[in-house]
């Protein structure tokens, strides 16, 4: 019975916290690029897969580290210089989120070729602390 009521309230818990799915973005995106050698390919869905729309900022953040991916938040005001635009977009409570992934040297089986390596670019856009959007693309880069 205990068991039962533990299970119930955790998965109270992830449905109301838009809590991240255990898994990982990078394998996922391993697959994705064995199949496909274009330079720029979208992996949105499958970020979003592991990142949905709702999640917690310090969930993100916990997560995308624990999958070695490197944090950089922009500053409001680079924020208001690139979205220029529409500056309404840009609130007291925005923050927008770029991650990277670059894989080890030694990491077999990701590299294109010996001049070439795939970097995951994450960009999530928070506001009031919860994601709101979420978006992911595999890039090459050359060495």
């Amino acid at each position: 019975m205990k068991k039962a009521m533990a299970a119930i309230i955790a998965g109270f818990l992830v449905i109301f916290q838009g809590c991240i799915m255990t898994g990982n973005i990078v394998s996922d995106a391993k697959q994705v690029r064995a199949s496909n050698k274009k330079a720029d390919i979208d992996i949105s869905e499958i970020v979003q897969k592991y990142i949905p729309v709702g999640s917690k900022k310090e969930t993100v953040d916990s997560y995308l580290m624990a999958n070695k991916f490197s944090l950089y938040y922009q500053p409001k005001e680079k924020l208001d210089h690139d979205l220029r635009v529409n500056k309404s977009y840009v609130t007291d409570t925005l923050q927008v989120l770029f991650a990277t992934y670059k894989p080890p040297l030694t990491s077999s089986g990701w590299y294109t070729n010996p001049f070439f390596y795939d970097v995951i670019r994450v960009v999530v856009v928070f506001e009031d602390d919860t994601a709101r959007e979420v978006t992911g693309k595999i890039i090459i880069r050359s060495l």
